[in-house]
Order: structure tokens, then sequence, then C-alpha cells
């Protein structure tokens, strides 16, 4: 998916995918804000650090309906970079 974050799903719905159980976890903004840049309809996903070896990479992504992968931040300096 983006540099060894991988997730799976079993479904898809009006708020995003409907993930297989694991390290993983989803939630859902109507509107949400990153960084100065608004976007609608984002589907956050988050990875569990609790098992990670401070290889810095991505924890979390946001996916907005229409755009696809809006923002992403990384473990565990937790920079983010958000779409302009």
């Amino acid at each position: 998916f983006v540099m060894g974050f991988n997730c799976s799903a079993m479904d898809i719905n009006d708020q995003g995918l409907v993930l297989n159980t694991g390290r993983y976890t989803a939630g859902f903004a109507a509107s949400l804000t990153l960084n100065g840049v608004s976007f609608n309809n984002v589907q956050v996903i988050t990875r569990d650090t609790s098992l990670d070896h401070f290889t810095e990479q991505p924890y979390k992504v946001y996916l907005s309906k229409g755009p696809g992968l809006v923002a992403y931040e990384m473990f565990p300096g937790r920079q983010l970079w958000v779409k302009q």
C-alpha cells in the first residue's frame, strides 16, 4: 500500500474500507483539516505500533472519497505528509 503500510479489507461501504481484524483500525470523519487543508469524507486507518521496532514508516493513512490517499503520518517521528 504505502511504504510498508499494508492492511486488507473485506468490504467497502459509505465510510470506506471495512478492515479485516488485526493490527489496523479505522475511523471516519465527515470533514477533517490537516496542515490547513480541508478534506471531506475521510477514513483514517491506523496501525498498532506496539510491536514496531522504530523503523520509520507510515502508521496512519488518510483516505478521502474521490481523491483517495490525501495524507499519511510516519512512526516514530510523527511527520505528516498532506496532499496539497
